[in-house]
């Protein structure tokens, strides 16, 4: 693009690129979510579900926390623990918590690393549903 129509229409077109990036982002945040219910609904476990989407298993259990969160899915569909561990977690997580949100770095460090990242999210995104707590 010369000097003269970048002058005459940059912003008009900055414009228009800017306002169809922000829609997009809101359409595809729950595109994506719908996506990975979908494929769960289906029977797929979370590394069938990344494989498949080509993303990482982090990534889908996020999804899938953020599902819990909005109440599309219950905690026990996602994460298959005895309730005894699921107390331990809950009990911990809720030790380390300051204000309105629970904090997933302390949990994870006071139960040895033994629960990874995305099911302590997912104990925390029920947690915070049932508390009427915005993730």
């Amino acid at each position: 693009v010369g000097e003269h129509k970048l002058a005459r229409y940059g912003r008009a077109f900055l414009e228009v690129l800017n306002a169809h990036a922000a829609a997009s982002a809101c359409t595809d945040s729950s595109e994506t979510l719908d996506h990975t219910l979908g494929l769960f609904r289906q029977g797929l476990n979370a590394q069938t579900i990344a494989d498949r989407r080509q993303l990482s298993a982090a990534t889908v259990m996020t999804h899938l926390s953020r599902l819990i969160a909005d109440g599309k899915l219950g905690l026990g569909e996602v994460i298959d623990l005895p309730e005894s561990e699921l107390d331990l977690i809950r009990d911990t997580l809720m030790e380390g918590g300051t204000g309105d949100r629970l904090k997933l770095r302390p949990a994870f460090e006071k139960l040895g690393g033994a629960y990874d990242w995305g099911l302590l999210r997912c104990v925390a995104a029920d947690l915070e549903r049932s508390a009427g707590v915005d993730l």
